[in-house]
């Protein structure tokens, strides 16, 4: 006789299964939303006090079954290590020879102690044909024999004597004024320097571009100095914030356009205070730091070109 067996698996409540699993998405997912005006705006970091996020202690078994070992023998190399290497260019090999030319080769007609005999020969053979033909050739090889003994030593001198119209001065410089910092306890670097086009100023801009080298505090202010007087500014200007690239207007020097680190630009007119006489706003300006600014050449002269990254 046969047996046969059967086995049945309980039968599972699928939506039952299906709704808990929802529930659990419900619970993980986190919707977050955010303003169009709130993106790409620069972002402003600030220092924090530490804190402990999670704190793990030692287990006290594994503790007990550690066992110290002592002593401890350890090499380690704190000398640097050097490669010396030797490289010798090929020399170049000189060869001193010399050559005795002697009169000869004059047809047995011809006596050489004759100067007549020798002019006519000459001429004679200069009125041939192949004579240019000939002398082109041998000067060709004879130029590259020359050539090739062409070498001057370069430290030899060979005209001692001191030419006047090739005598000329070592080039230098020396300092005429120096411009310091007017903010008092503070040490900016400088981020660019501006001519006056007409008259005797520069405008100079204060800014670090290094990561994280604005401390917080640090001055916003900029000048403008006659470059006669380097003990006091002739304008203050005060940005909405640190200057990166300033330029003065090429046909109004008066005018003076400058780029942010926020990335806005903003301009001056030096006749007045040193408040901004226009800025455009956060949301029309760059991300990054202006790190040019550039007028434009047109009738008005008042467009402005701006570069950032």
């Amino acid at each position: 006789m046969a047996a046969k067996a059967i086995c049945r698996q309980p039968k599972v409540n699928t939506d039952v299964f299906s709704e808990e699993l929802e529930e659990k998405e419900l619970d993980i997912k986190l919707d977050i939303t955010k303003k169009s005006r709130r993106i790409k705006r620069p972002v402003s970091f600030a220092d924090q006090h530490g804190r402990i996020m999670e704190e793990i202690l030692p287990d006290a078994q594994i503790n007990a079954q550690f066992i110290p070992k002592n002593p401890i023998s350890r090499i380690i190399q704190c000398g640097p290590v050097y490669a010396e290497n030797e490289v010798n260019t090929v020399r170049a090999e000189f060869i001193s020879q010399g050559m005795n030319h002697c009169e000869g080769g004059w047809p047995k007609d011809v006596n050489p102690m004759e100067a007549d005999q020798t002019m006519r020969f000459r001429k004679k053979v200069e009125k041939d044909e192949t004579y240019v033909r000939t002398a082109l050739n041998l000067a060709g090889m004879m130029e590259s024999c020359i050539k090739q003994n062409n070498a001057i030593e370069i430290y030899e001198e060979y005209f001692t004597e001191i030419d006047e119209a090739t005598d000329c001065e070592e080039p230098k410089a020396k300092t005429v004024n120096l411009f310091r910092d007017q903010e008092p306890g503070w040490n900016r670097p400088v981020s660019s320097i501006a001519w006056c086009p007409d008259d005797e100023r520069i405008a100079i801009t204060y800014c670090s571009q290094e990561f994280l080298g604005i401390q917080p505090g640090t001055p916003k202010t900029s000048f403008i100095f006659n470059i006669d007087d380097p003990t006091r500014p002739d304008t203050i200007l005060k940005p909405p914030n640190h200057l990166v690239s300033s330029e003065f207007n090429p046909k109004d020097s008066n005018l003076l356009a400058g780029g942010c680190y926020n990335g806005q630009v903003c301009w001056w007119d030096a006749r007045k205070n040193g408040i901004p006489e226009g800025v455009v706003n956060i949301n029309q300006s760059h991300i990054e730091p202006v790190y040019k600014t550039k007028w434009v050449s047109s009738k008005t002269a008042s467009e402005l070109f701006t570069a950032s990254t």
